[in-house]
C-alpha cells in the first residue's frame, strides 16, 4: 500500500524509531519503510516526547461515511496536493502522493505522469518506482513494469509492498518460483499482509503445491474477514493518510 498500504503498523512505527536511533535521517527512513517523510517525522517526534506509538481511541461518535462523502474527500485531497505544488513545484514526495491519489481515482494517465516526474526529480525515490510499476501494470505495459518493480525492491529492501508487487508481476510471466520467493519475503516483513498470502497461494497452485496453497488461502481468509468488515472505513483512512501527508508539507 495498493493502498491499504498507506497505514503505518505498530511494527513499522517501532522500526522507524529504531532506524532513527541507528542514525538514519528521516528521508532515508521514509524510503526504507515505504512511507512519507512527514509520517516518519511524526512518529520520531512522538517517541522523543515520550508518547505512545499506539493510536489512541478517540472520544465521541465516529462520523458516518458514505461513498458520496468519500468522493468529496478524494477531490479535496487532490486539490490540497495541487495547492502544495503551486507553492513548491519540485517536491517529489508530494508529486508521488498526488499520483497515488490519482490512481485511487482511476485517473491512471495522470498518476503515471506524476510518478514519472517524481522519479525525474529524485532518481532514488523507491516508492515512486513502485507506484509507477503499478501504473504500468494497470495500463498493460508489463515489460516496463518489471523494470520499475526491480528498482523499487533494490531501493526499498524492507518494503513488503515492493516485494509483493514484484511477485504479483512475476506471476504474469509465469515465473512462479521467483514470485513465491518475493511473496514469502513480503510475508516475512509483514505477517498480516493479506494479499501476500493470497498471491503466494496462486503461485503455489500454479506449480501444483496445493496443500501449501490451501494453508495460505486459509490465512488470507482469516485476515480478510476482519478487514472486509471495515472496508469503507479503511478507504477513508487511506485518503485521510494522504491528506495528512499533504498538510505536513504546508506546515
Amino acid at each position: 500500500m495498493f493502498f491499504i498500504s498507506f497505514m503505518i503498523s505498530i511494527k513499522e512505527r517501532k522500526l522507524i524509531v529504531r532506524l532513527h536511533q541507528q542514525g538514519k535521517n528521516q528521508q532515508e527512513i521514509a524510503d526504507l519503510i515505504d512511507c512519507s517523510q512527514p509520517t516518519a517525522h511524526k512518529w520520531i517526534t512522538r517517541f522523543k516526547r515520550g508518547k505512545t506509538l499506539d493510536i489512541l481511541p478517540r472520544s465521541g461518535r465516529p462520523t458516518k461515511l458514505t461513498k458520496q462523502n468519500l468522493a468529496k474527500l478524494k477531490n479535496k485531497i487532490l486539490v490540497l496536493f495541487s495547492r502544495v505544488l503551486e507553492i513548491k513545484p519540485n517536491l517529489s514526495e508530494v508529486i508521488n502522493c498526488r499520483g497515488r491519489a490519482y490512481r485511487h481515482s482511476q485517473r491512471l494517465e495522470l498518476s503515471l505522469q506524476d510518478h514519472t516526474k517524481a522519479i525525474e526529480i529524485n532518481p532514488l525515490f523507491g516508492e515512486a518506482y513502485r507506484n509507477r510499476g503499478n501504473d504500468y501494470y494497470c495500463l498493460g505495459n508489463f515489460d516496463i513494469m518489471m523494470i520499475d518493480f526491480d528498482r523499487a525492491v533494490e531501493l526499498m529492501p524492507l518494503s513488503a509492498l515492493a516485494f509483493n508487487n514484484r511477485g504479483f508481476a512475476l506471476q504474469h510471466f509465469a515465473c512462479y518460483q521467483e514470485a513465491i520467493k518475493d511473496h514469502s519475503r513480503a510475508i516475512e516483513l509483514d505477517q498480516t499482509y493479506t494479499e501476500a498470502y493470497s498471491d503466494r497461494a496462486k503461485a503455489l497452485r500454479a506449480i501444483g503445491q496445493n496443500d501449501l496453497a490451501g494453508s495460505d488461502e486459509e490465512k488470507a481468509k482469516r485476515l480478510a474477514s476482519f478487514q472486509n468488515r471495515f472496508n469503507l472505513e479503511w478507504k477513508k483512512i487511506t485518503w485521510l493518510s494522504l491528506k495528512e501527508d499533504g498538510l505536513g508539507f504546508l506546515r
